[in-house]
């Protein structure tokens, strides 16, 4: 989890001693308060995309093995106000509702929140969190939270065996709004699915990072192997701690991430621990290190670094990243930050990369998130997009979206209930290379329906209907994209698509196809296609546009 730290300096084998321990014998459910919001969702039941309001998504994925997996489904605007857990069965291809969360969405108009992180360590027990806020734990599945207690605020874990370690700050005043800087940092030690701690000890104030604290729990190697960043913020020094028997002694750690944040620490090869650094240039988009250690981080070697400024080793992208191993630690996953997003591997530990051939080119950017699962299986989901899966750790296929849902009653409109869709004549006061018009439903069917949301609305080409390669990007929304109702016997609505003619472009930029017809796919099983005339666009370049659904006819972009 990335949070708001202090940041990184350097220092090696000075051996430290905590200041105080505290002793606390823990229970699953002890001084722990039942977390438990009021829904009035259907738990149990199927998640629709309307379960929780206009465009339910799924936001972040964990799994557990080839079948049992759970996430975080919330919705696309204000919705219900809360995030929901949901799991599958069937390796993502449908899920049901299996509780509220105990964390609120703050959820903006189509796009995702702070959205809460889960790590699920059986079938019962999990833990989810939001990025300096609380942490909670289940042991039934998720129908029900407690709150771990962890002294102080922003509280990192990591788990090891049956034993999660965490890291929280303790401030005696308020603590600026920038972070608990100065505040003490404790590592407390739980048994995996229990509220209180069975230990409590001080980190010690070391090293380059002095007073400027923030401690971070960045891995574990054994249920009393931890290591802690202090510090945290760019161009500021930090300390990277490491204690083997439970906080009873501190070594401070080589660091080679001067002024730079240090996002994570991977030791899943013993042998061959691997620590990321980034900093941030301005849109996530900044330098890229990544570093390896065979000696516990005594020394450090650089396997990979890429910077705006061009400078290249490993090709590894200039992009903030979040790593991630299989479980055979053969294949090592970058889900990348930033407006383009997309997903790198390395099957050499991060010495050499490359890109997947995912297709995120969806609107909403990343962040990305990936979760790995048997021995080379993982899921891959786009921000605001669609979720992806690999069985064998190199071929990729889309998982299905959401199924539709019902509105007051009522089902989503499709051409088998008697919806039909025709275009317009094109709009006035457009350049003239470009394409705009309505697109219209009218409901020709026997009784209501609904549409929701922004479509899914892609040129095609051909008469099998190929894809041109770019999903429509869309344009003008703000307001639009919620439920419309279509009455029966002729009630109408529509959607604006625009397109660029391949004029003037340079072909090193712009591959040329002739667009046919375009689809519009709302939920399944509402999809639609409507031919129009022949004329040229690009590929792999964002040339077409869409609005949301509206009601009546759109005359105006």
């Amino acid at each position: 989890m990335r949070r708001n730290r202090f940041i990184v300096a350097l220092a090696m084998g000075t051996v430290l001693a905590t200041t105080s321990t505290v002793l606390i014998e823990g229970s699953v459910t002890a001084a722990a308060s039942v977390t438990k919001p009021s829904t009035h969702v259907q738990l149990g039941a199927p998640l629709t995309d309307t379960t929780l309001g206009t465009g339910t998504q799924i936001e972040t994925v964990d799994m557990l093995s080839s079948s049992l997996g759970f996430a975080v489904a919330a919705p696309a605007n204000a919705g219900r106000g809360r995030f929901y857990l949901v799991r599958t069965t069937d390796l993502g291809n449908s899920w049901t509702v299996r509780g509220v969360l105990p964390l609120p969405s703050f959820v903006g108009p189509y796009g995702a929140g702070n959205e809460p992180a889960i790590h699920f360590v059986s079938a019962k027990v999990g833990y989810a969190s939001m990025q300096n806020g609380p942490l909670y734990v289940t042991d039934v599945g998720g129908t029900t939270w407690f709150k771990v207690l962890a002294p102080g605020i922003w509280p990192t874990y990591v788990i090891s065996g049956t034993t999660m370690s965490v890291v929280s700050d303790e401030c005696k005043s308020p603590a600026p709004i920038y972070g608990p800087a100065k505040c003490p940092s404790f590592l407390s030690q739980f048994r995996v699915g229990t509220t209180t701690p069975i230990r409590t000890v001080a980190i010690p104030a070391a090293g380059p990072a002095g007073k400027w604290r923030a401690a971070t729990a960045l891995a574990t190697v054994s249920p009393s192997s931890v290591v802690v960043s202090e510090g945290g913020n760019e161009g500021q020094h930090s300390s990277l701690l490491f204690t083997t028997d439970a906080g009873a002694k501190w070594r401070l750690l080589s660091d080679p991430c001067q002024g730079m944040m240090v996002d994570q620490l991977l030791t899943a090869i013993p042998s061959r621990w691997l620590l990321y650094c980034f900093m941030d240039g301005g849109m996530t988009q900044g330098t890229s290190k990544l570093w390896t250690s065979s000696n516990r981080g005594g020394s450090w070697s650089l396997v990979a670094h890429a910077s705006q400024q061009g400078d290249d080793v490993g090709r590894i992208r200039d992009v903030s990243n979040t790593l991630y191993f299989n479980n055979q630690a053969s294949t090592l996953y970058g889900a990348l930050g930033g407006a383009a997003g997309g997903l790198e591997y390395s099957t050499d530990a991060g010495a050499h990369w490359a890109m997947t051939k995912i297709a995120t080119s969806w609107y909403g950017g990343a962040p990305e998130y990936l979760s790995t699962f048997a021995a080379t299986g993982a899921v891959f989901g786009v921000q605001n997009g669609p979720l992806y899966r690999t069985t064998n750790g190199t071929s990729w296929t889309e998982l299905p979206p959401l199924p539709a849902g019902s509105y007051r009653g009522l089902s989503i409109c499709t051409s088998k209930s008697g919806t039909q869709v025709r275009r317009r004549r094109t709009m006035t006061g457009i350049p003239g290379t470009t394409l705009d018009y309505p697109v219209v439903f009218t409901n020709d069917g026997a009784t209501a329906c609904y549409l929701n949301g922004i479509p899914n609305v892609e040129s095609v080409s051909g008469p099998k209907r190929l894809s041109t390669g770019q999903l429509a990007y869309p344009e003008g929304v703000t307001g639009r994209g919620g439920f419309v109702v279509l009455k029966a016997h002729g009630g109408e609505a529509s959607i604006v698509f625009e397109s660029d003619a391949d004029v003037g472009n340079v072909r090193s930029y712009c591959a040329p196809v002739t667009m046919h017809a375009i689809s519009v796919r709302f939920a399944p099983p509402s999809a639609f296609f409507i031919p129009i005339p022949a004329r040229p666009v690009c590929t792999g370049v964002s040339t077409i546009r869409n609005g949301g659904v509206v009601r009546g006819v759109v005359t105006w972009l």
